[in-house]
């Protein structure tokens, strides 16, 4: 399932904060800011930490909680670390060597 996201950001005096937008499906309208992508050691899983900013009327706090929309978060979260893993590549293939 290919989740439709965009980015957005809010400036403020003193900060930036960036964050997402899911543009399709259960969660359409729903934005949410990362405070933290972690690793641990002992586990391949990812830890997200992560707060909604704005979901649709008359939807549960419960529901943009809950497995299946942090299921998505994940899926958006690979979508994003792929396409930047991609583009580093892409990126590093197309420069010369160093000494070229």
């Amino acid at each position: 399932m290919q989740v439709k996201y965009e980015p957005w950001v809010i400036k403020t005096n003193d900060q930036e904060v960036w964050g997402i937008k899911i543009t399709d499906g259960k969660y359409n309208g729903t934005s949410f800011s990362i405070n933290e992508l972690d690793q641990d050691d002992g586990n391949k899983d990812l830890q997200l930490d992560y707060t909604v900013i704005a979901s649709p009327e008359g939807m549960a706090v419960e529901e943009v909680n809950g497995p299946e929309f942090e299921k998505i978060l994940g899926e958006i979260m690979t979508d994003i670390i792929t396409k930047a893993v991609d583009e580093y590549e892409n990126r590093k293939s197309n420069s010369p060597e160093s000494g070229e």
